[in-house]
């Protein structure tokens, strides 16, 4: 089980920026005592419901010195968020991204379905490296603890509670479809317009079985519980592929984009390769991943064992060919 800590700032823009569709930027911010931060509002027009929201990474005096990666905030995983109101984030935007003097800012593009009058803007840290520092006025922090309330897990081992039934290869778990379509447009879809691995029990179709035989009642109850809490909670790192392939299978973006940052943050350079090979080559996001760590720690990945054997991982590899060009290509 994964005990990141969580850290969230919030900003109500002032009425004047909302009604005007001007630029704002909040009050820099920490993460910790050494990665400073800041956010950036920029509306497109009047008559327009969409906008940016930038996350700036603010360089300290190691920063300011140095042409690498900046470690201090590049070490943790960002969520960009708008609310109209306190209590429901209304969209989110995921970054699992490297910061630096050549790359410092993130933009996120928002679009809201109706007009607003108030709007609050947030990012949410999450990270090991995290520290818990006080912070005044317009900032509100939150510190995230375990929400799996006993009475929705429970729901999952409960036929008369639930109208969703997903078969796995081990088991039964139910869900409520109104939590499911909520969090996710795959189910959305998949609900309103069928599917072959959709089976409906009745002709009112208020009740439907999902048959998932390539997942274990465990990385469909953690995918569950993401949906359900909006965290992260990896019992086994040996299930951390499983969970990133059944997040690609629902189209559940948040949880994909969490879980491969979780993934690239357990790399090493002696287990990078293997990885790239045996595992990220069949998403074109996580290879694209995996290929950049490698670059950014080629000094270290070449003088490994694996790197050096690459010959033979490659050899009677469906993708071995391609795969190595694109590394090739990005070394040079």
């Amino acid at each position: 089980m994964t005990n990141e800590v969580t850290s969230t700032f919030e900003f109500t823009l002032p009425e004047h920026v909302i009604k005007d569709c001007k630029t704002y930027y909040t009050p820099p911010f920490s993460s910790s005592s050494d990665a400073f931060w800041q956010l950036k509002f920029s509306g497109s027009g009047k008559s327009s419901r969409a906008f940016t929201i930038d996350l700036i990474a603010i360089a300290n005096r190691e920063d300011q010195l140095s042409d690498n990666i900046w470690k201090d905030h590049s070490s943790v995983f960002q969520k960009i968020y708008c609310k109209v109101s306190e209590n429901k984030i209304l969209d989110e935007r995921y970054i699992c991204a490297n910061f630096s003097r050549y790359h410092n800012i993130h933009r996120a593009l928002f679009f809201l379905p109706c007009p607003y009058k108030k709007l609050i803007i947030g990012v949410t840290f999450i990270g090991s490296s995290l520290e818990l520092n006080s912070f005044e006025d317009s900032n509100k922090r939150v510190t995230n603890q375990n929400k799996i309330i006993s009475m929705w897990s429970d729901e999952f081992y409960d036929r008369e509670a639930s109208d969703v039934q997903f078969n796995v290869n081990n088991g039964v778990i139910f869900a409520r479809k109104s939590i499911l379509t909520s969090r996710s447009k795959y189910f959305q879809n998949l609900f309103k317009e069928g599917g072959p691995e959709l089976i409906k029990v009745n002709k009112k179709g208020s009740h439907y079985i999902l048959d998932v035989p390539d997942f274990s009642s465990k990385i469909l109850l953690t995918m569950l519980n993401f949906l359900y809490t909006d965290e992260l909670i990896l019992h086994d790192e040996r299930d951390i592929m499983k969970l990133f392939i059944i997040a690609e299978k629902f189209f559940i973006t948040n949880l994909k984009e969490l879980v491969k940052f979780e993934i690239v943050k357990r790399l090493t350079p002696k287990s990078s390769i293997g990885f790239l090979f045996f595992n990220a080559w069949k998403s074109e996001d996580l290879k694209n991943e995996v290929i950049e760590y490698i670059c950014r720690n080629f000094d270290v990945v070449r003088e490994t064992e694996e790197f050096k054997n690459i010959g033979s991982i490659t050899s009677g590899h469906p993708a071995g060919v391609r795969i190595m060009q694109e590394l090739l290509l990005r070394i040079i």
